[in-house]
This record gives C-alpha cells, sequence and structure tokens, in this order.
C-alpha cells in the first residue's frame, strides 16, 4: 500500500489479513453443537514467507459458514499466507488491493437476526422494529450483520486446489468469504441485568442507557460506535445511527471482518500422493494480460541505524540518491523509481545481543505509463506580462538588487562558509562529509575514465540550472531497452546487477555510493502490484489512473542533494557504464588507473597480478599504450621489461589475450629500443616468441607482431653474427635448429595469410636477412614458390617487390642455374614499378651482382637484364647511386657495346632529365597537393576538392581535335600509347625539369630570351640546354650500330646500342629524324632480320636474342611514334610486314613492342594505300583479337592497333570479326574497369565510341545491341569526376559520355540506375565541360522520349538531396526533367500518386541559392508541386477550378510500384521513389 500512498492514490486500501486467510483451506465439520457466536478465538500464529508479501496476524482455527454450521480449517502450510501479486479491484466506489487468485462480488443485504430465535417468533424488519418488540418483550438481544464484499477464488485457483490431494479428515475446503462486520445487541428491561455474556475477549462490549432501556452491544469489525450517539436516544434515533455506521463501515475495508466462509466438498482421490495443501494465495499470481503496475522489494543497505536520527531530510537524500543509481543501473528515468521507508531489520534476522549495522529500504520499480502520475499533471503556465518602461524596469531590478543584498555587518552570505540543502537548512554531517569529496572524485574521473581514449570522452552538456535541467538530463541519457521492459523484468535486471560481484557498482564507490553498500543477500521480493486491462487502459495508463484512482498531487519532502551534484553524478555513472558495456571496458578503466604509474611500479604489480587475469591484461594494456613514448620503452629495458613480458607469455601459452598484448609491448620495445632487440638475443628469448606463434596459427594479427619481431631478431642476429652471413643464430646459446625452425613458422604464416600485405612485408624482410643460407639447407625452391604466390598477389606494393629483389640476389647464381624464372621477375618487376627510386636501385644492384657468375650473367641476359638496366638508368638519371651501379652492370652484361659509347661520351651525360606525372606529359608539371593527407588531418573532404575546383577549375576553351585525349586524333597527337619504358607503371614519364603550372598564368619564355641574349655574346649555351646527345653525338651512335654488326657483337651489346637511339627517338622529334638521316633505322632493321642468332646448337643461346628483338622493335615505334615522316621511312623498309611477324612471337615482351610498332604504322600504310586492302586483314585482326586476351600491356597494345584499324576502316563489315572484336574489346574493357586502369581503358573506350558511330550497320549494331555496354560506360563517369582525376581518367569519362549521348540519340534504353551517374556528371562542379554538355546531351534526349513522371521526379529528387555535399554547377538540365514530368502529368494525371506528392514537398528549397537559375528551378519544382496536387485532386473525383467533376480513378492507387531497373521505354507505372533517390545520392 506504500507505493499507492506515494503515488497520492488515497482511495486505494487493503483489506484485512485475517478475513480472507481461510481461502483454499482445507476443513471439515464440526461436530459440537451449533452457536450464533462469532469465531472461536483459539488461533495459531503463522510463520512468514521470506520471498512473499506476507500478514503478521492469527489466524482462527474454527469458522462459520452461512447456515452456522461451525468447520475446522486444517493445518496450513508454510507461507499459507503469502501473496504472489496484489490486484486493483473496484468495488463501488472503492479501490481495493486484493489477491490476484481472488475475485471480489458484490455484497448481500444487511441481516438481522435474533438470538435464540422462537419458531413463532417472526423475523425483524429494522432495527426499531427489533429493538420496540425485544423491549416490549421484557428484553432479548438480535444480530445486525452488515456483509460488505464477498470474496471468491477465481477459477483457476480453485481448479488448482480441487487438484490437490488431503487426508481424508479434511473433506471440503473453503472456497469463498463474506466479508464485513456484525453488531450483538442486548436490550435490557430490567435493571438487574448488567451486561450479556462476552463470546470473545477480543470483542468490545459497551453499555449505553437509552430511552427507556440499556443497550449492551458486542462490536466486531467497522470503525468503533460512538456510545454518546446512542445515549437517551429512542428506537427511531438508534436505528438511523446504526445506518449511519453501516456507511462508515462500508467506506473503511480496513476494518472488515470474516463473517462466514462458503465451503465445497471435494472428491476424494485414491491416486494422488498426499502432499500439503499449497498456499494458494502464494501460488496463483497474475493472470495473462494483466499489466504489472510496480514491482516491489526490500533492499538492505549497510547504512547504520543511528543516521534515522539524522531527520527526514537526510534520509530523503539517501531515498534520493537510491532511486538515482537505480535509474542509471536500468537506463530508466528517475521517476520510475520509489523509495519508501527506511526499516530497522534485516534479510536474515540477527539476534539481540548484535550489534544492528544494516537497514532495509523500500523500493518499487514503477511503469512506464505511470511516469506522468509521478510528475504530476502539469501546472498552466501563467502568460507573460508586458514589458515595463524602461524607467520602471530599471527601478524594480534596483529594488530587488537591495532586497537580496545582504546585511554590511555579515561578512559572508548564508551558504557561502558551510554547506546549505536547496531548501535553506544546513546539511546533516554525514552528507557533508560525502559530498566533501565530490569534486575530487570529478577531478579522478576525468584525468582516469574520460581520458582513455575519445570514445569515452566527456559529452558536450550544457550547463546546468535548477531542476528542470537535470530532469531534461535524465530524460536524455535513458535508454529504449530499459524503458520498454515491465516493472518485474527491470526488478530481475537489477538483482542479477546486485548479485554481480564484478559490477562497476562494486568497484566504483565514489560514484555508486548507495548500492555499494548492499549487503550479499541484498534484495527481499515483494508482491507486485498488477491491474487488468480492463479497468486501465495501456496505451493511456496515466489518464486511467487518473480517474479511476483520482490522485491528489503528493508534495516532495526536503532534500540535500541539489540538482548540479545529481548531474555531475548521473554523467559519471553514465560514462562509467557505458565503457563497461563496450568490449574490454573492465580491461580500460583499470588500465586508466595504472597508466600514471612509474615503470617499476608498473612490471612489478604485472609479477604480483598473476592470479587476476583481467589485472594482469589491463598492465599489460597500459605498457603497451606508455610504449609509444622511446624514454618510457629505455625505462623499461632497464628494468627487463622483455624478459618480464615474454615470462608472462610462457605462463599463460593458451590464454590468446595476454599472449597477443605480450607480443604487442615486445613489438613496441623493439620499435622505439634497439637494445631490448639485443636482451632477447643475449637471453635466447626468441624461441619463446616462436612457440607463442605456433600456438595461435591463424591469429592474423598475433602473426603480424610475432613476424615483426621476428623479423627484428633476424636482423640484428645477422649484424652481430661472428661466423657470416651463412650461420645465423638467435641466441648466444641457440642452436641453429631454432633459426630454422623461425624461417619455417615465417614460411607458414606466408602461406596462410597470402593477402596480408603486411605479413608478406614483414616475412620478406626477414628472409632477405637469411637469404644466403636458403639455397645450402634447400629451402631455395619452397622460398622462391611462395615469393611467386607475393608477386602476384602483391604486384603493386613496392617495398614487397623491393624484398623480393633483395632475397633472389642473395640467393645467388647458383640458384639460378636451377630456376631462371628469378631474372625475369626482378624484370618484370623494375617495369611495373619504375618510377620507385629505391626498387630501381635494389634491382640494379641485385644484377649487378648476380653477374658476377658467367651462368648468372646468361640468365640476366637472356631475361631482359640489360633493358631494364638501361630503363632504370633512363627513369632516375638524377639518382647517382642508379648511375653507378647501373653502369658497373651494364659493363658486365654488354661489355662491348658500354666500351663503344663511353669512346663518344658518358652515357650519363646523355640522359635527359625525367619527370613522372600522372597524365601524358605536355612539358608541364602540376604542383602536387597531398588530398588525402588533408583529409586523414581532420579537414572537410568535399570542401578541400571544392577548393580545388574553385582553384584549378575546368577549362572551358580545350582546342582542336588533337587537343582533346579523348578523341582519336588527340589519343594519337598526345602520345597516350606508351611505350616500354613507362608502359607497366601507373605514372607516365616525360622528359626536362618540371615546371608548376598555375591557373591563369601565361609562359614568358624568359629562358630562352636569356639564351639568345648569351649566345650573341659569344658564350656557349649548351650547358642551359637540356641534357641530351647532340647531332654528332647520334650520328656516331648509328655508325657504331651499323658496325656492330660486321664486328660481330653480341646480342646484348646491340641491344644496349639500340635502346640507346630508341630512347633518343622516343623524348625528341628531332632525334628520331636525325635517327634515320644518319640511317640509324636501316641499322636496326639489320639487327632486328640478323640470322646470326638464329638456329643455334643451344636452344638457351637463341633465347638470348629476344630481348634484343624487342629492344629493335621498340625503338622502331619510338622512331615513327611522331608522325609521317619517320615511320615513312620504315614503310619504305617494310617494317609492317616485320611487326607483323614478331606479333606472334612467343615472348610476351616482343609481342607487345610489335603490336606498338604495328599501332603507330597501320595509320600511315593506311594513307599510302587507302581501303580495307592495305592491310592484311587476315592475319592482322586475328591477331588483335587473340592479344585482347593478354595483359594489361597487351590488352592495351592490341586495343590501339585494334582502333587504328576501325579509325582507317580496315575491320571487315562481312564476317564474325566485327562481332567477335565487340567482344574481345567489352571483355578488355571490363577487366580495366575491375583494375581501375584508365591508361588500359582509354584506347578501348575510344574504339568502342568509333564502332558505335560508324555508318555500317553490321559494325556499329554488334556494338550497340551489346547489353553490357551501358553499365561498362557509366562505371567511368563517377572516376572522371573525381577531385583529383588523372588526364586519363578525365578522358575515358568523356569518351564514355560521348557513348552514351550517341546511344541515347539512336534511341536505346536507359534505365534509371545508368541515368543516375550521367545526371551527377552533368551537373557536378568538378566534371570538365565537355563531360557536362555530353552527359547533359544524354539525358534531354532519353527525357525527351520518357512516358513516366515518376521516374523523372526520382531522378531530380534524387540529385537534389546532395548528402554527400557536392555542389551543383547547373540547373539547366534539370529544370527540363522538372518541365517534362509537368508535361506528362498535364496528360496523363493518373501518373501523379500520394508518395509523390510527399517527395515533392519542400523541393524548391532544396535547390542551391548560389547556382545560375535558381530561381527559375523554384519555380518550375513549385509549379510541379501545384500540378500533382491538382492531379491528385481530380483523381479524388474533387471539383477543378472550372467546375468540373471527374471520376474516381481507383486504379491509381492500386498501381504497383516501378522496380529499379524499369527502363524508359517501358509503360509508365507509379515509381518506387526511394531505390533511384539513393543511387543518385
Amino acid at each position: 500500500m506504500w507505493v499507492w500512498r506515494s503515488l497520492g492514490c488515497d482511495q486505494a486500501a487493503e483489506l484485512p489479513a485475517n478475513a480472507l486467510a481461510p481461502l483454499g483451506r482445507r476443513c471439515s465439520r464440526d461436530g459440537g453443537d451449533r452457536s450464533d457466536s462469532g469465531v472461536s478465538d483459539v488461533s495459531a500464529l503463522l510463520p512468514l514467507d521470506s520471498q512473499m508479501t506476507s500478514w503478521n496476524y492469527v489466524v482462527p482455527e474454527k469458522v462459520k459458514d452461512s447456515k452456522g454450521d461451525t468447520y475446522r480449517l486444517g493445518t496450513p502450510s508454510s507461507g499459507a499466507l503469502s501473496v504472489a501479486a496484489w490486484r486493483l479491484e473496484p468495488l463501488g466506489d472503492l479501490r481495493l488491493c486484493v489477491p490476484a487468485a481472488v475475485e471480489l462480488q458484490a455484497p448481500g443485504p444487511v441481516v438481522l437476526d435474533v438470538e435464540h430465535r422462537d419458531r413463532n417468533f417472526p423475523p425483524f424488519k429494522s432495527v426499531r422494529d427489533a429493538i420496540k418488540r425485544l423491549v416490549a418483550k421484557g428484553g432479548g438481544s438480535f444480530w445486525y450483520r452488515v456483509p460488505t464484499a464477498a470474496a471468491r477464488l477465481r477459477e483457476e485457483a480453485a481448479a488448482e486446489v480441487r487438484c490437490t490431494a488431503d487426508k481424508a479428515q479434511w473433506p471440503s475446503c473453503i472456497f469463498g468469504v463474506t466479508l464485513g462486520a456484525q453488531l450483538r445487541v442486548g436490550v435490557l428491561v430490567d435493571k438487574s441485568s448488567t451486561s450479556l455474556p462476552s463470546v470473545n475477549e477480543t470483542e468490545f462490549q459497551t453499555m449505553v442507557a437509552c430511552e427507556s432501556f440499556r443497550l449492551s452491544i458486542l462490536q466486531q469489525g467497522g470503525p468503533p460506535l460512538d456510545p454518546a450517539k446512542l445515549h437517551g436516544r429512542h428506537e427511531e434515533g438508534i436505528g438511523q445511527e446504526f445506518e449511519l455506521w453501516t456507511k462508515r463501515l462500508r467506506a473503511k475495508p480496513n476494518t472488515w471482518q470474516l463473517l462466514h466462509v462458503c465451503p465445497e466438498e471435494v472428491p476424494e482421490d485414491r491416486t494422488l500422493a498426499y502432499y500439503p495443501a499449497p498456499p494458494i494465495l502464494a501460488a496463483v499470481g497474475r493472470q495473462l494480460g494483466d499489466l504489472v503496475l510496480a514491482a516491489v522489494a526490500e533492499i538492505e543497505f549497510g547504512i547504520e541505524p543511528f543516521e534515522v536520527s539524522y531527520g527526514e531530510v537526510h534520509l530523503e537524500s539517501l531515498r534520493r540518491m537510491a532511486a538515482e543509481e537505480a535509474a542509471n543501473l536500468l537506463g530508466v528515468t528517475a521517476d520510475q523509481v520509489i523509495c519508501g521507508a527506511f526499516k530497522l531489520k534485516s534479510v536474515v534476522p540477527k539476534k539481540q545481543h548484535v550489534r544492528r549495522s544494516s537497514m532495509m529500504l523500500q523500493i518499487a520499480l514503477l511503469h512506464q505509463g505511470l511516469v506522468d502520475v509521478v510528475r504530476g499533471p502539469q501546472m498552466p503556465r501563467r502568460k507573460s506580462m508586458a514589458a515595463l518602461p524602461d524607467v520602471v524596469a530599471k527601478r524594480r531590478t534596483q529594488h530587488k538588487a537591495e532586497r537580496r543584498r545582504k546585511p554590511e555587518d555579515s561578512p559572508q552570505a548564508p551558504g557561502e562558509g558551510e554547506p546549505m540543502s536547496p531548501s535553506g537548512t544546513k546539511k546533516s554531517v554525514a552528507l557533508t562529509r560525502a559530498l566533501t569529496t565530490l569534486k575530487d572524485t570529478q577531478d579522478a574521473f576525468s584525468k582516469t575514465v574520460r581520458d582513455m581514449s575519445k570514445s569515452a570522452s566527456e559529452p558536450l552538456l550544457p550547463p546546468l540550472k535548477g531542476a528542470q535541467s537535470w530532469q531534461a538530463l535524465t530524460q536524455t541519457s535513458v535508454q529504449s531497452a530499459g524503458r520498454d521492459m515491465p516493472p518485474d523484468q527491470l526488478l530481475k535486471t537489477l538483482i542479477c546487477i546486485l548479485d554481480d560481484r564484478r559490477h562497476p557498482i562494486r568497484k566504483h564507490p565514489e560514484i555508486f555510493p548507495m548500492f555499494a553498500k548492499i549487503s550479499k543477500q541484498a534484495v527481499v521480493v515483494k508482491a507486485p502490484l498488477v491491474a487488468s486491462q480492463d479497468i486501465i487502459d495501456p496505451s493511456h495508463m496515466a489518464e486511467s489512473i487518473w480517474e479511476l484512482m483520482k490522485p491528489r498531487r503528493v508534495s516532495g519532502v526536503a532534500c540535500d542533494l541539489d540538482s548540479a551534484t545529481l548531474a555531475n553524478l548521473a554523467s559519471m555513472r553514465s560514462e562509467i557504464l557505458d565503457l563497461y558495456a563496450q568490449p574490454g571496458g573492465a580491461i580500460a578503466v583499470q588500465k586508466s588507473q595504472l597508466v600514471n604509474l612509474s615503470p617499476k611500479e608498473i612490471l612489478d604489480l604485472t609479477d604480483s597480478f598473476f592470479a587476476q587475469l583481467h589485472s594482469l591484461v589491463a598492465c599489460l594494456e597500459a605498457m603497451i599504450e606508455k610504449t609509444e613514448d622511446v624514454e618510457y620503452c629505455q625505462r623499461l629495458r632497464l628494468h627487463k621489461a622483455v624478459e618480464r613480458a615474454l615470462k608472462v607469455m610462457r605462463s599463460f601459452p593458451s590464454n590468446r589475450e595476454i599472449v597477443f598484448r605480450g607480443l604487442h609491448l615486445v613489438s613496441n620495445l623493439t620499435t622505439h629500443d634497439g637494445p631490448c632487440v639485443d636482451a632477447i638475443i643475449e637471453n635466447s628469448m626468441a624461441p619463446d616468441i616462436m612457440l607463442s606463434l605456433d600456438n595461435f596459427p591463424g591469429d592474423q594479427e598475433m602473426q603480424v607482431l610475432g613476424c615483426r619481431v621476428l623479423r627484428r631478431v633476424y636482423l640484428r642476429a645477422r649484424e652481430v653474427t661472428m661466423a657470416g652471413c651463412r650461420v645465423v643464430t638467435l641466441g648466444k646459446q641457440l642452436d641453429e635448429v631454432w633459426t630454422f625452425h623461425g624461417l619455417s613458422r615465417v614460411l607458414t604464416s606466408m602461406k596462410l595469410f597470402q593477402e596480408n600485405a603486411e605479413i608478406q612485408l614483414e616475412c620478406c624482410v626477414l628472409l632477405a636477412s637469411i637469404a644466403e643460407l636458403l639455397y645450402n639447407n634447400g629451402y631455395a625452391t619452397e622460398v622462391f614458390r611462395i615469393l611467386e604466390v607475393a608477386i602476384r598477389k602483391h604486384a603493386e606494393h613496392a617495398g614487397i617487390l623491393c624484398q623480393i629483389i633483395l632475397i633472389i640476389a642473395r640467393l645467388g647464381s647458383s640458384f639460378l642455374n636451377h630456376e631462371p624464372r628469378g631474372v625475369r621477375t626482378i624484370v618484370e618487376a623494375m617495369a611495373r614499378h619504375r618510377s620507385d627510386r629505391e626498387l630501381q636501385k635494389t634491382a640494379v644492384r641485385a644484377l649487378f651482382t648476380l653477374a658476377k657468375d658467367e651462368l648468372a650473367l646468361q640468365a640476366c641476359r637472356a631475361g631482359g637484364g640489360t633493358g631494364a638496366i638501361f630503363y632504370a638508368m633512363a627513369a632516375h638519371p638524377d639518382e647517382a647511386q642508379v648511375l653507378q651501379e647501373g653502369a658497373r652492370a651494364l659493363e658486365k652484361h654488354c661489355p662491348r657495346a658500354v666500351a663503344s659509347i663511353f669512346r663518344v661520351c658518358d652515357l650519363a651525360m646523355l640522359l635527359p632529365l625525367a619527370n613522372w606525372s600522372t597524365g601524358p606529359g605536355r612539358g608541364t608539371m602540376q604542383a602536387p597537393l597531398e588530398v588525402e593527407d588533408l583529409k586523414s588531418g581532420g579537414w572537410n573532404p568535399r570542401g578541400i576538392e571544392n577548393f580545388l575546383v574553385e582553384f584549378s577549375p575546368p577549362s572551358e576553351n580545350t582546342g582542336t581535335d588533337e587537343d582533346q585525349l579523348h578523341l582519336h586524333a588527340g589519343f594519337r597527337k598526345q602520345k597516350a600509347l606508351r611505350d616500354d619504358l613507362d608502359a607497366a607503371d601507373k605514372l607516365w614519364m616525360s622528359v626536362g625539369r618540371p615546371k608548376v603550372s598555375m591557373p591563369r598564368s601565361t609562359g614568358h619564355n624568359i629562358r630562352q630570351k636569356d639564351m639568345n641574349a648569351l649566345a650573341a655574346k659569344g658564350c656557349d649555351v649548351d650547358v642551359l640546354r637540356q641534357s641530351g646527345p647532340k647531332r654528332e653525338q647520334v650520328r656516331r651512335f648509328c655508325e657504331v650500330l651499323g658496325e656492330a654488326i660486321a664486328k660481330k657483337f653480341s646480342a646484348q651489346d646491340g641491344e644496349l646500342l639500340v635502346l640507346l637511339l630508341g630512347h633518343f627517338a622516343w623524348f625528341s622529334h628531332s632525334h628520331a629524324r636525325e635517327i634515320t638521316e644518319f640511317q640509324g633505322h636501316v641499322a636496326i632493321m639489320e639487327w632486328l632480320r640478323s640470322e646470326r642468332f638464329k638456329g643455334q646448337s643451344d636452344p638457351k643461346d637463341d633465347a638470348l636474342a629476344f630481348p634484343l628483338h624487342g629492344a629493335c622493335l621498340s625503338a622502331l615505334g619510338c622512331i615513327c611514334r611522331h608522325g609521317i615522316d619517320t615511320a615513312g621511312h620504315l614503310l619504305d623498309l617494310d617494317a609492317l610486314d616485320v611487326a607483323l611477324h614478331f606479333a606472334g612471337h612467343l615472348e610476351a615482351s616482343v609481342r607487345v613492342s610489335a603490336l606498338r610498332l604495328l599501332a603507330r604504322l597501320i595509320p600511315y600504310a593506311a594513307q599510302r594505300q587507302p581501303g580495307k586492302e592495305a592491310l592484311p586483314s587476315d592475319v592482322l585482326w586475328p591477331l588483335i583479337l587473340q592479344e585482347l586476351k593478354g595483359d594489361e600491356v597487351l590488352r592495351t597494345a592490341a586495343a590501339a592497333c585494334a582502333l587504328e584499324g576501325i579509325v582507317n576502316n580496315c575491320v571487315p563489315a562481312e564476317g564474325p570479326v566485327a562481332q567477335q572484336l565487340t567482344l574481345e574489346l567489352l571483355r578488355a574493357l571490363d577487366s580495366a574497369t575491375q583494375r581501375d586502369a584508365p591508361a588500359a581503358a582509354l584506347p578501348v573506350l575510344i574504339a568502342v565510341n568509333r564502332l558505335a558511330s560508324e555508318d555500317d550497320e553490321a559494325l556499329s549494331g554488334a556494338v550497340r545491341r551489346h547489353e553490357a555496354l551501358v553499365s561498362l560506360l557509366t562505371a567511368w563517369l563517377p572516376r572522371a569526376t573525381q577531385a583529383r582525376a588523372t588526364s586519363c581518367a578525365k578522358a575515358a569519362g568523356l569518351a564514355a559520355a560521348n557513348t552514351l549521348r550517341l546511344l541515347s540519340d539512336t534511341g536505346a534504353a536507359l534505365d534509371g540506375g545508368q541515368l543516375a551517374p550521367l545526371l551527377r556528371c552533368g551537373t557536378s562542379v568538378l566534371a570538365e565541360v565537355k563531360l557536362q554538355d555530353a552527359c547533359r546531351a544524354a539525358i534531354e534526349s532519353a527525357v525527351q522520349r520518357e512516358q513516366d513522371a515518376g521516374l523523372l521526379v526520382q531522378m531530380l529528387m534524387g540529385r537534389l538531396n546532395r548528402e554527400s555535399g557536392e555542389k551543383i554547377a547547373d540547373v539547366s538540365v534539370m529544370m527540363r526533367i522538372a518541365q517534362r514530368a509537368i508535361s506528362i502529368l498535364k496528360q496523363d494525371p493518373s501518373q501523379a500518386t500520394e508518395p509523390l506528392l510527399e517527395v515533392l514537398e519542400g523541393s524548391d528549397q532544396l535547390v542551391p541559392a548560389e547556382v545560375p537559375d535558381a530561381k527559375d528551378m523554384q519555380a518550375v519544382l513549385q509549379e510541379l508541386q501545384e500540378v500533382t496536387a491538382r492531379s491528385l485532386a481530380l483523381a479524388a473525383g474533387i471539383e477543378d477550378e472550372d467546375g468540373a467533376e471527374t471520376t474516381p480513378m481507383n486504379a491509381l492507387s492500386l498501381s504497383p510500384p516501378l522496380s529499379p531497373n524499369a527502363t524508359f521505354a517501358s509503360p509508365p507505372l507509379t515509381p518506387k521513389l526511394p531505390s533511384l533517390g539513393a543511387a543518385l545520392a
């Protein structure tokens, strides 16, 4: 009942305990005499149940039924007086709380029964009649019984009682009782009689002198009868007073008593075993569908009982603190927790002589719907008054300030010297002591918990002022899971929390001051409060309670705690609970308490925490966090941190958390402190690391850390070994077997984690440190097999390839005798990363090292080592180490050619400076801007991209077709087909010094003016010119190359000379003309056609000429890359036939060079002999179709050949060539798209565009009808609009957009997913002007054919909802889309739907104000909304503006949604709006 009183529901009442006690008990008829007296006074005290709500009262042993028969009650079982749940039952104007197993019924009438009735004595009609007749008789007595309620067991409770067997001596059971009160009234006329005989000593007997008689009244139950109101009254007045007493009785149910029982015979079942009768009130609880209004319990706190003497204010503070803590733990509002009174008792009863040190606190968890009842109805706010004049306002403010001013004689205001409560009273001493450390607690909490990580940082809370701010804070911290749980589940959760000995309330008593004091057996669950849904509406629970119970507003009790204190504690509780809820939260909190310790202290704690795993893990975590500091690592090393960490790992070899953190700690120590590696070697602790890795072979993170540590150990062991690099031991006392054990561990990790680049890099560095001993110990073949997989998986990772090259070099020449693929691996890695200085430096040194042995030198020559070395020198002519190592290596590979070159000039002086950029070079180079670094540093990514657009906007005047890279003329003019020097690299190479091109800047050619002025004065200006050969030097090199054939230079000698001339022709058109002028191309053709290197006895000797053939073809391609003036000389020498011949070579590098030469000769050969007969189609197209299936470099060269053949009308219209060519081109485009290789995709996209624009239907139809074409084209549009898109990516996107425009103009069907990137690129500020125009044209053509307004609106809204923040450049095409949708809706109003109108609401506000024609766009969108709304009104049958009425269109609302893949050519359907919008965003 205390819960209802706390809610202000005073109407709720509880029935007396002895009234319902006989329900469900067994009984038997008593054989004694029938008596009219009340119940017997023989009673028994029943035991209490600690788990249920119990009544402490005396239960009668004998009861009577309505007929007056006496029944003896059976012996009650344990807990017979317990109640499972209290149900709210309305009875008239009463609101009773009864056990859930009981139901109440309406009472019967008042009974007047004469005692010792005679048969001839008629019944009484009223009290007046009874007294009058008894007075006339000379005296007598009668019973005045008032039944107030009839209580019966519910059906399920009665059924459970019936099916329970009992002893045969108890054949009946009580299923109902009648409650009320009764009066035994004796009328005395004779003065000699004094009173009536007492039936029960507990009855209250009263003697009243009336008008002409006396009354002796024995009262059983009911409110006390006032004798003064009966004194001197006559019969009529006495009857009226009894009626008033009856009314008071019905209004006070706590005074009701048992009148009689309703027993029933229970059939005996001999098949059932006997067991004691169950406590039915405790066994049957709430029914299905009942609402749990409150869950009640009593919690024992370790609070000294003398704190009760501190006063109610202090106790209210404790209750408030307990309620707040419970609310934080459960994730509910504080209003859902009600605390009752403190009780001086405990769960386990204490003896009298034992000192009591705890108290029980009543606590109730309310339903969420009762929160409004707790808060009470909202009071109406007074309207704000009008502002006062300035003079009056200042005067009132001054008066208020004077009234608030403290007296002059008081040195300080009250509350400043000593703590005060919000009510103005002094805080209690105990609470003051508890709260004085709150600031210290906050400081410690901020230093430890809130500074651990950003995820656990302090939330940005507004300043709290008053209780309203605290209530708002409490509401914002509520978790939805706890809020939706019923009260009984909340109580179970609270019990589980209190039973958990590792919960944060045990570890943080400073923020859980109340629940940190709970005892071991803390909670005693009481019966909950329930109610039926028939009387309380679950959806409007507060309104139902207000209407049913009419609660009063409960006035709050003064409390010492202010809102700021509660807010700070709640904030700290929320943070600590959230932190503990995260994975590893308990460890993180403990770690935060250790970070401020010294290295020695934390290591000592680690040694002492071997029995506490969580604490041990926290110590390791704290050291891991601190070892990012080099000085801290050094201090840890002084206290033997490495040895202690490995000892911990040895002690817990199977515990992943400890081993992982131990490895992490050792990894950090060895990273920042080199002597830690020496400590591992000196103490021979490397086996511990290996065994830890063996225990967790599949743990990727642990393998990364372990391989990193082993790599440092092996490198240091190689440095300090005394027996040479072929004998490496990992410790002074370790055998070499552990070296190979670690090697096996590393190789296993490389096999298991082939995709992990970090593991592959660490393992490759380790293998490089011991590569010399791999071949002698039989590991060379296995290692090379693993390295081949690493090369394929991580071909783009230059660091891994650099280490692999170093391993191959250290394996030695003996390994290359058995595995010649090692040189090919080095050459391919150099070609793929030609721009990487470190890789080129390492590779050149490796080739020089391998060239010391004759057999290995032959393998290097056959594998293309000469060309790789020369290209490395040409790519990095400013790197002295590359030039020096390269010259030494070339002396080994081709000594005669090097000698001939140095007779003419130093090779380093002939190589021009090289630049590496992201696209075809035009003699300039953009200033590098690390956009990714800026983004990772916290800058807004979209803001950076917008800044780049404003700093370097897309050029509007793009020049002629030869300047457009996306066209065939520009592709050829800008030399987008790369040569062997940079064909496999992602970057493009150009020559000359880098020039920074600033936007809107013009060149003044200052350097050339200075050179002309110096030449006029006779100065040598050659030193200012770009480095490279002079004309005389080119002539001499051509002569040397021609004479070398006659002198029988080796193939590698000729290769170097050819490569040198080819490089001259590559970077300068004038040098290419000089080479042809001095017959250098003739010498190259002679070397290419020489029969001296063919048909030798050893096939390996024939392979020595393969690099020469590739170099000759590459040099010829470099000569003819500048135009017809140089290509014509090659055509005179039948270079086209030579290229076709070598295009079918077995060596891939030779085929690439041949295809590249072929692509540059096809246009000039077609000009000499127009028509399709200029080229042998039967030989050319099979070669091209075959090579389109090759690797990326081969596909690019083959695609360039196909492009030239298409442009020069060499594709046969008849036959399967056109269909096969289309299929292979699209496959090549798909491969380039997946690899994101714009340089490889560009010639394919241009070729597809030219095929689609062909007039011949056989050629263009094969492309247009392919279903995968559009999706492949649209994939390149987003790549062209990236902030740092390369010129190739922009050109590829523009070529794809032109093809899409062509397809759209010819009537191709484009769906929403394909139009989305077109609309984005057409309106993006990051797109080039031509790209925007092409995309707009493609969209306009498709929109003009579209008949579905919903899909158009879907496209439009998807672009306006710019979730990524990208700016819109122009809205003209969007206006056309909206106008087309308006036109469609006017023609077909049935396409207007409610979802369409909802999407259009507020669309005009999404248009950026800074965009040109923004107001026009907003007007069009508003018109579109009006047309849609008008169409919906017409469809609904509402009269339009002209007064006409249309027929409702029911089919409109039933139209099926449009699938996201529906095309524009499909019939008009209602679109599914959110799908394409997400794609556009």
